[in-house]
């Protein structure tokens, strides 16, 4: 969990950013370190620098299995002909 982006505790992949804000004193409360981050994060994204970004992770983030694109494909194709 960090407030590091917004303000506001998320459940977020660790990358740079966290690790040099989290523990800071300078994160502001919501939405004034939500405003501040915005232009760092967009031109982030357009970099694809995911060192200065939000990677935000869900409620389900504890069931993710790490796999080659080509095994979830088939994963899924598997799942799809199952299911007819």
């Amino acid at each position: 969990m960090t407030k590091s982006f917004s303000g506001r505790y998320a459940r977020g992949i660790e990358n740079e950013f966290i690790r040099l804000f989290e523990n800071s004193e300078f994160v502001l409360p919501y939405p004034y370190q939500n405003k501040l981050t915005n232009p760092l994060r967009n031109a982030s994204k357009l970099n694809e620098n995911t060192a200065f970004t939000n990677l935000w992770l869900g409620q389900s983030f504890k069931n993710f299995e790490e796999d080659s694109i080509s095994n979830l494909l088939q994963k899924l194709i598997d799942s799809v002909e199952n299911y007819q």
